[in-house]
């Protein structure tokens, strides 16, 4: 699976290898017994400036190419170089913007989905700055395809480090002069007889031995020597494959495609959407009349209990009904009656993602907040952004809905992360829960270092919460507020200077200044 574009790139292995190289090394120095912290909004901005160079090499190459074998669209690369310049830049933006609220946050939550957002937006930037945006690619979610493809095209380059880092040694003059093949050879015998004569005077001299222990613990261990290479290699090849993959992936969309419509499906599409959309229009009539004016329900059931009973449900008619829309929206683009039927269908949707959120806040009002009851609120508002996404792309063609989408999730996620919702959470349920019990105390103490402004004066505030009826006793409560300030001093403990992080060093500080 070789390309004479990824020949280009290959034959340039000093350039991409480098490349690959120092984020190889960058990412070992950064993260190798490193939690998340300062280093990884270091990271991200040097992997966003490298990614961009890489791209603006492959792009040079993509241009040659053109120009040697289809002169006639060297002005489509032109221009989409510099429409994807400035593309690039926002996504480059948020990924750094999610480092930074991970810097900010003591959230595992946050930093985990925050880890996962940043290196897909990284690789949808590369992926933007890299491929060909032509007609067929302008409004289609084949873009996103891309972000799952890349890695397993990648897979198929894996022989190609081993062969250019072979060849570049063979051609390397370095390693042919005489004397630089001497010094190698004897670091080589320097090495091992190093250990053995440091570990020799160690067990000659005490003091000697205590400092040489120290310093060999603090950087290395014993697997540290085999583990910090390797997970250096593995970066290299996964970042070099990578570039690969996308010139083969680019020099294949180089060629416009022009898109055919199929019309053969189109009649279906309408009758399947019409028949749902029928069904839509009396449950939502009964949303009115039950749900939003509360004129009564049956017999035995609580508001919260009717919210919570059907949530998940309607939740997944939604996601059903956003995901039809994607399908359709191309060929609705040439079809007035699917338009219609499509827009119908959304108009429905919408009432029913209102049904969704209304009851998600009446159970909310009854079981107070969760991590996960916020964030199925935050999933459907980001829902709601993406059906008015498609809906516009039904009626504008030139609308690009694959980068709308990405830009809406990576939006409303970098708001959230910064938001800290476990200060929002234990906000809202020590102001709003008078009373707490076990199971109460017990899930806030289980939140982040984010919390501890309202998780601290809890303590001496024994009124705000009992044991009573739990099965637990007091001493039981108060064991969850000292494990969860045992659990914050040691987080900060274990961190460095690589892994320090605000929301830690803030909790910390508000423990000891409480006398906690």
């Amino acid at each position: 699976m070789e390309t004479s574009l990824v020949k280009e790139i290959r034959t340039r292995y000093t350039f991409f290898g480098s490349i690959a190289l120092i984020l190889a090394a960058a990412f070992t120095l950064c993260f190798y017994r490193a939690g998340i912290g300062i280093s990884s909004v270091v990271y991200v901005i040097l992997a966003a400036f490298l990614i961009h160079k890489t791209a603006e090499k492959i792009r040079s190459l993509e241009a040659a190419q053109a120009e040697l074998t289809a002169a006639q669209h060297i002005e489509d690369v032109q221009a989409f170089t510099l429409s994807s310049e400035k593309k690039g830049y926002i996504y480059e933006t948020a990924a750094v913007l999610l480092a930074v609220s991970n810097f900010l946050t003591a959230s595992m939550f946050l930093h985990i989905f925050s880890i996962i957002g940043i290196l897909l937006l990284l690789e949808f930037n590369f992926l933007c700055l890299v491929i060909p945006m032509n007609e067929s690619r302008k409004n289609d979610l084949l873009q996103l395809i891309d972000l799952y493809l890349l890695p397993l095209f990648s897979i198929a380059q894996l022989a190609s480090p081993f062969q250019d880092t072979g060849a570049f040694f063979q051609k390397s003059k370095f390693l042919r002069n005489e004397r630089t093949r001497q010094i190698l050879l004897g670091v080589l015998i320097a090495v091992p007889l190093l250990l053995i004569v440091t570990a020799l005077l160690s067990s000659a001299d005490l003091i000697f031995s205590e400092m040489t222990g120290k310093f060999l613990d603090r950087i290395f261990s014993s697997a540290d020597p085999f583990l910090i290479p390797l997970l250096t290699v593995l970066i290299f090849l996964f970042c070099y494959c990578i570039m690969c993959a996308a010139g083969f992936m680019a020099e294949k969309e180089m060629q416009p495609k022009p898109y055919r419509e199929s019309r053969q499906l189109i009649a279906t599409a309408i009758t399947v959407i019409s028949c749902l959309t029928l069904v839509y229009f009396i449950f939502c009539g009964i949303q009115i009349i039950y749900l939003f004016f509360q004129t009564g329900l049956p017999d035995g059931y609580t508001y919260a209990e009717y919210a919570r009973r059907g949530f998940f449900e309607l939740l997944a008619v939604v996601v059903i009904n956003l995901f039809v829309i994607l399908v359709c929206h191309k060929a609705a683009s040439n079809s007035r009656p699917l338009r219609v039927v499509l827009l119908i269908m959304a108009s429905c949707t919408y009432i029913m993602i209102a049904s969704a959120a209304y009851r998600m806040i009446l159970y909310i009002q009854a079981y107070y907040f969760t991590l996960l009851r916020l964030l199925v609120l935050w999933f459907l508002f980001v829902i709601l952004l993406w059906m008015t996404g498609a809906i516009v792309s039904l009626f504008r063609q030139k609308f690009s809905l694959a980068q709308y989408l990405t830009l809406v999730i990576a939006v409303c996620y970098i708001i959230l992360a910064f938001a800290h919702p476990d200060y929002w959470i234990a906000k809202y349920n020590t102001t709003y829960d008078s009373t707490m019990n076990y199971s109460d105390v017990s899930y806030l103490t289980s939140l982040s270092a984010d919390a501890a402004d309202f998780i601290l004066p809890l303590m001496d505030e024994p009124e705000h919460y009992t044991a009573v009826n739990s099965g637990y006793s007091d001493e039981d409560i108060s064991q969850c507020f000292t494990q969860y300030i045992r659990r914050v001093k040691n987080d900060y403990k274990e961190s460095d200077l690589r892994d320090f992080n605000l929301s830690l060093f803030l909790a910390v500080h508000a423990i000891e200044t409480s006398g906690n």
